[in-house]
C-alpha cells in the first residue's frame, strides 16, 4: 500500500512536470 502511494506520488509530480513544460513550451512559441 505505501508503495502504491508513492507510484501515485510520483506520477503525479510527474504530470505536474508535464504540464508545466507544456505550458512553458507554448509561452515561449
Amino acid at each position: 500500500r505505501l508503495a502504491l502511494a508513492a507510484v501515485a506520488r510520483k506520477l503525479v509530480v510527474f504530470a505536474n512536470a508535464l504540464l508545466k513544460a507544456n505550458h512553458n513550451r507554448h509561452a515561449l512559441t
